[in-house]
C-alpha cells in the first residue's frame, strides 16, 4: 500500500483489502488539515510573511496621511536657541563694527591702515612739523669727517709725491733692514713668518723666499725647524749688498731636515745654506746656476740617483765645507767655467767623486767624496788638489777618523781567565776624531769606509802561576778576525804583548780588543802598557 507525499493519506493497490478504516483515518486527517487552514476572502491574497499583533498595534498608532508632511522653507528668528557661540546681531551693531580701525599694527605693513605702536608713537612725537620737508646737502667740509684707520684724507701734496714714484711691477723692492723669517711644518703660509710658533712662522721654505725683496741691502735669515718639506726651494734672482741665511746656528749634518732639492740661480749675493738634507731620487741635490757666492755646509744627500749630481756649480762661485755626498753619478760637479771649492767633504758610492768639464775648476783640501772613479775631467776641466802637508792628502790630522783609548784609573785591574779569550776593556779616551771611539763599549766605531791601521798593547801580570803564552786579536763586529803578536817564554811575572794590522773596513762596523793567557793573570793600568789605538790611512 502506498500513501501520499504530503499528508500520508493511505492509498490501496489493485491487490490490497479495501479496509474502511483506511478509509476514515484518511477522512479525519482531510477534516482536521482543512480546519486549520484560512480562509480566503475575495480581493486579498496571502503571504508568506506572518502579520503579527504587535505589527498592528504599530500600524494603529500611526495618523493617516503621515508620510505626506513636507519641512517648511523658513523659520522665525524666535524658533532658534541662541548660546555662546551664537547670537544674533542688529544692523546698527554690524554698521558700528564696520566703521572701526583695522586691528592691525601700521608698522607691520605701513601700507595699510591700522593701529599704532607705542614706540611709533614717540618717534612721531619727536619729529619736528614738516619734518619730511628737509633735503641733504650735496656734499659736507672735510671737517665733520671722522677719520679712522681705514679712512684718511691725504693731501694734494702726499698724494702727488706718491703717484710720482715707480711702480713695484718695474722696479724691485728694497730692504729697510734686517730680517728673519721662521719655517715649521705646523706653521702657515698665512703667517707673518716672523715667530717660531705654530702660529706665527710659515709652513713652506718656499714662502719665505718669496717675501724677501729680490733687492736685497741687508741680511735676511731664514730659520728651518725640523722636519720634511716635500718642495723644491728654489732662490732665484737676488742682488743688492745683502745676503740670504739658511739655519746660520747649525755646525753639523742633520738628517732631520729635509727637503726635495734646491736650485740657485742667478744671485749676485751671498747664499749660504747649513744643515739641510736633499732626498729627491730624481734631480740634481743641490745646482747653483750664474750665481756669484753660494755656500752649502753640513750639507747632505745620500738618496740613490746615479744619473743625477750631489753639488752642481754652472757658470758661479761655489763652496762645499763638510758635506756628505753619495750615490750619485758625480758627487761634486764643476762646469761651464764654474770655480768649486771643496773642503773637508766625504760620502760614498758616487760612480764619480769629483768631475770638471766645460773650463770649469774644482779645487780640493782635504776630504772628499769616494766613487768608483775618485775624479775625472772633460773638455778643459781642472781639479786642483793644494796645500797638501802630509802623505794621505788631508792637509790636517783632524780631519780623519782616528782614536785612542786606555785601561787606566780604574779600582781593580781587568782579570784574564787561563785559556780564554777575553775583551780587553778601556776606561778612558786620549783622541776621538770623528766619534770613532766608544769607550762605554771598549770598541771603535768606523764613521766611514777606509783602510785602518790597528795598533794595540797590553801589559799582563802573575806571580803564581808564572806567565808562559800571551795572544793578542783583533774582533770585527763581534767576530775574530786576526792574531796581531803571541808570546812564548820560560816563565816570567810580566810582559807587554803588542802588535798592529791594517784593516780594510766599511761604516758602522765595530773593532775591539780580545787577549789570551794559558794562565789566570791581570791587565796593567797603566797608559803606557795597555793602549789601543787605530787611524784611517786611506
Amino acid at each position: 500500500m502506498q500513501t501520499t507525499g504530503n499528508l500520508g493519506l493511505k492509498k490501496p493497490e489493485g491487490t490490497d483489502i479495501v479496509d474502511i478504516a483506511d478509509l476514515n483515518g484518511n477522512m479525519d486527517i482531510l477534516d482536521t488539515t482543512v480546519n486549520n487552514k484560512v480562509d480566503k476572502v475575495t480581493g486579498k491574497q496571502l503571504s508568506t510573511n506572518d502579520y503579527t499583533a504587535a505589527e498592528k498595534t504599530k500600524l494603529a498608532g500611526i495618523a493617516t496621511g503621515a508620510t505626506n508632511y513636507t519641512h517648511p522653507a523658513t523659520h522665525p528668528p524666535s524658533i532658534i536657541a541662541q548660546d555662546a557661540s551664537n547670537r544674533f546681531v542688529t544692523d546698527a551693531e554690524k554698521t558700528a563694527w564696520n566703521g572701526k580701525a583695522p586691528n592691525t599694527l601700521v608698522s607691520a605693513a605701513p601700507q595699510s591702515d591700522g593701529l599704532m605702536r607705542a614706540t611709533d608713537k614717540i618717534k612721531l612725537d619727536g619729529i619736528a612739523t614738516g619734518a619730511n620737508n628737509y633735503v641733504h646737502p650735496v656734499n659736507h667740509p672735510a671737517t665733520m669727517i671722522t677719520e679712522d684707520a681705514t679712512h684718511r684724507f691725504a693731501t694734494d701734496t702726499e698724494k702727488s709725491n706718491w703717484n710720482s714714484k715707480p711702480n713695484l711691477a718695474t722696479t724691485p723692492q728694497q730692504t729697510t733692514a734686517d730680517i728673519t723669517y721662521y719655517v715649521r711644518t705646523d706653521g702657515n703660509d698665512s703667517n707673518t713668518g716672523q715667530a717660531n710658533t705654530a702660529g706665527g712662522a710659515f709652513k713652506t721654505i718656499g714662502k719665505a723666499i718669496s717675501v724677501i725683496p729680490q733687492m736685497l741691502n741687508h741680511a735676511a735669515v731664514i730659520n728651518i725647524a725640523n722636519g720634511t718639506y716635500a718642495e723644491t726651494v728654489s732662490i732665484y734672482g737676488f742682488s743688492g749688498k745683502g745676503s740670504i741665511t739658511f739655519n746660520p746656528s747649525t755646525s753639523a749634518i742633520n738628517d732631520s731636515l729635509m727637503i726635495n732639492n734646491m736650485i740657485v740661480t742667478r744671485c749676485s749675493i751671498p747664499i749660504v745654506v747649513n744643515g739641510i738634507k736633499a732626498i729627491s731620487t730624481s734631480t740634481d741635490a743641490f745646482s747653483v746656476w750664474e750665481s756669484m757666492n753660494v755656500q752649502f755646509l753640513y750639507c747632505k744627500s745620500d738618496s740613490t740617483a746615479l744619473n743625477r749630481v750631489g753639488i752642481l756649480g754652472n757658470c758661479s762661485k761655489v763652496y762645499v765645507y763638510e758635506c756628505i755626498l753619495s750615490n750619485k753619478n758625480y758627487g761634486i760637479y764643476g762646469g761651464l767655467n764654474a770655480d768649486v771649492f771643496s773642503f773637508s767633504n766625504s760620502g760614498t758610492g758616487n760612480t764619480v767623486a769629483t768631475y770638471a768639464a766645460e773650463g770649469g775648476r774644482v779645487s780640493r783640501i782635504g776630504r772628499a767624496p769616494a766613487g768608483t772613479l775618485s775624479t775625472e775631467v772633460g773638455n778643459s776641466g781642472l781639479i786642483v788638489s793644494t796645500g797638501v802637508i802630509n802623505p794621505w792628502g788631508d792637509n790636517t790630522k783632524w780631519t780623519r777618523p782616528m782614536g785612542e783609548m786606555h785601561h787606566q784609573n780604574v779600582p781593580t785591574a781587568q782579570t784574564i781567565p787561563a785559556q780564554t779569550w777575553t775583551k780587553v776593556l778601556f776606561t778612558e779616551i786620549n783622541n776621538n776624531i770623528k766619534s770613532i771611539s766608544n769607550v762605554a763599549n771598549s770598541r771603535f766605531v768606523i764613521p766611514e769606509p777606509g783602510f785602518y791601521s790597528v795598533d794595540a798593547r797590553v801589559g799582563m801580570f802573575s806571580t803564581s802561576p808564572v806567565l808562559s803564552r800571551e795572544l793578542l786579536a783583533i774582533y770585527v763586529d763581534g767576530i775574530y778576525n786576526s792574531t796581531i803578536s803571541e808570546q812564548y817564554h820560560a816563565g816570567k811575572s810580566d810582559i807587554i804583548v803588542s802588535g798592529n794590522a791594517l784593516l780594510d773596513l766599511y761604516g758602522g762596523q765595530t773593532v775591539e780588543l780580545y787577549a789570551y793567557s794559558d794562565v789566570v793573570c791581570s791587565i796593567s793600568t797603566a797608559d803606557q802598557s795597555t793602549h789601543f789605538a787605530i787611524i784611517r790611512l786611506a
